[in-house]
């Protein structure tokens, strides 16, 4: 693996394309690494104790505002 990697380096011919290569990679990894932390914290937030008192309250008002949506102004 280390002579694969030493020659990528010092062969003349590929020397263009490595730096574009290694660039692009470095830049999955950290957007990898970017969705793998908001999926943890979107998860902790769905598994914390108050989350179900919190969705109720949620969509409770969402059904008390459409009631009030079907009144008349009077």
């Amino acid at each position: 693996m280390q002579k694969a990697v030493v020659g990528l380096f010092f062969k003349n011919t590929d020397f263009n394309i490595i730096p574009k290569a290694l660039t692009q990679w470095k830049e999955w990894v950290k957007s990898r690494k970017l969705a793998k932390e908001n999926a943890r914290l979107i998860l902790n937030c769905l598994n914390h104790p108050l989350a179900i008192y919190f969705k109720k309250w949620k969509y409770e008002k969402a059904d008390s505002e459409k009631v009030l949506d079907r009144l008349s102004k009077k």
